[in-house]
């Protein structure tokens, strides 16, 4: 005879409950249509979702996905969908232990200003940047466009221009 006591079988519904919770699968959100803005999607988002970001221009800054494994795409590519910082700050900071299943996808990133990176600035982390274009960023010290000091980011079809620095060129790299 199997004795089951009260704990046990509390114990088994809870994990059973628990595990029906999660998500099976990954969700897209959307901009604006579900959220009103990138960065309130990606506040929503769990890992593995993607958030997909309509045409237009989004005015927005430090842009962060707080170490989440996500894809944050354009839904038209650079030329439909652009994220312009207004000198109010880094577009996009990247500091939270993201690997390359973090993937910035298909945006004009402008207007980002920083001491380091006005457009994208990448610390310690090997996140994806694929199809951007960086243009009319500006910094104080190194990396208008792109700034990267350690990790392994990758960059693929990125193209970088019309970047300002007070001193030296659009991206910068230190370490590995």
């Amino acid at each position: 005879m199997i004795h089951r006591s009260p704990i046990r079988l509390l114990c088994l519904a809870l994990g059973l409950l628990a595990a029906g919770l999660t998500r099976a699968h990954a969700a897209t959100l959307t901009v604006p249509a579900q959220y009103p803005t990138i960065q309130a999607a990606v506040t929503a988002a769990a890992s593995g979702d993607t958030v997909s970001v309509a045409d237009g221009t989004y005015y927005e800054n430090s842009l962060s996905t707080h170490g989440k494994a996500l894809t944050i795409r354009s839904a038209n590519g650079p030329a439909h969908c652009i994220i312009d910082g207004q000198q109010q700050g880094r577009v996009f900071v990247i500091q939270d232990g993201e690997t390359s299943s973090t993937v910035l996808q298909g945006f004009t990133i402008r207007g980002g200003s920083g001491e380091y990176g006005g457009g994208v600035s990448i610390y310690s982390c090997s996140p994806s940047v694929v199809d951007c274009v960086l243009t009319g960023n500006a910094t104080t010290n190194d990396g208008g466009g792109v700034y990267v000091q350690g990790g392994s980011p990758a960059f693929k079809g990125v193209r970088s221009a019309a970047t300002a620095r007070a001193g030296a060129a659009g991206s910068s790299w230190e370490g590995a």
